[in-house]
């Protein structure tokens, strides 16, 4: 028999199945998830972010050309964000070479990034935003001996994505950024340019570095 709390008028059920309201509107699911009657402010943290170009696919080697399946290094992001990817050419000739990424979102889904062509010591900052990575191939052109590929994540400054865990409905959603810059608090920016909503991401107007924090406040006004 489900537990009532008469004062908040929250029902607990049993067995795992959650939290309800005593109107039946699902506050948290048996796996833990909020529910979507659940509105209001909300936080999202980033601590201490990845800046590693290689922290994805470190120095594949790409030596035989054609198209490779590179080794992953990781296929969990320590935080939803976007890709870096840089080819090096031991000879600093005319290799180029274009990504396939596979993985899923800051939502769960799968979704799939192809680059266009990156050319050697030129890193290429993708869009999509990944939480975890399946598989990333590489199909290069001009590839020699030594010639490496690496993977890692976008750190430049307004182009570095944070994948917020719920979708935007406006800019306006994201109500404030705090930046701790190495223990100092600074605030950032919130408009257009560094709240993308096709993405439901935040992107900070300075180079990310492996000392920051972001606190993101945000609602979800987003409707289905």
């Amino acid at each position: 028999m489900p537990i009532k709390n008469p004062v908040s008028e929250l029902v607990l059920l049993e067995g795992g199945g959650g939290i309800k309201m005593s109107n039946g509107q699902v506050v948290v699911s048996g796996s833990g998830e909020l529910g979507e009657s659940v509105g209001g402010l909300k936080q999202w943290v980033v601590m201490k972010p990845d800046v590693a170009v290689n922290s994805i696919v470190a120095a594949e080697d790409i030596s035989a050309g054609g198209t490779i399946v590179c080794t992953l290094a990781r296929t969990m992001l320590d935080t939803p964000r976007n890709l870096l990817y840089t080819l090096t050419d031991d000879a600093s000739t005319t290799l180029t070479g274009i990504f396939v990424v596979v993985g899923t979102d800051q939502f769960g889904a799968t979704v799939t990034e192809t680059t266009g062509t990156v050319t050697q010591a030129t890193a290429v900052a993708g869009t999509q935003v990944f939480a975890t990575i399946t598989s990333v191939t590489a199909t290069l052109t001009n590839a020699a001996a030594s010639d490496t590929a690496d993977v890692g994540v976008a750190i430049a400054a307004d182009v570095a994505s944070f994948g917020i865990p719920d979708a935007l409905g406006a800019v306006t959603d994201v109500k404030s950024v705090n930046w701790i810059d190495a223990g100092t608090t600074k605030t950032q920016n919130v408009d257009a340019t560094s709240v993308v909503l096709a993405r439901n991401c935040f992107r900070p107007e300075q180079t990310v570095a492996a000392a920051d924090d972001y606190i993101i406040l945000y609602e979800s006004t987003a409707t289905a």
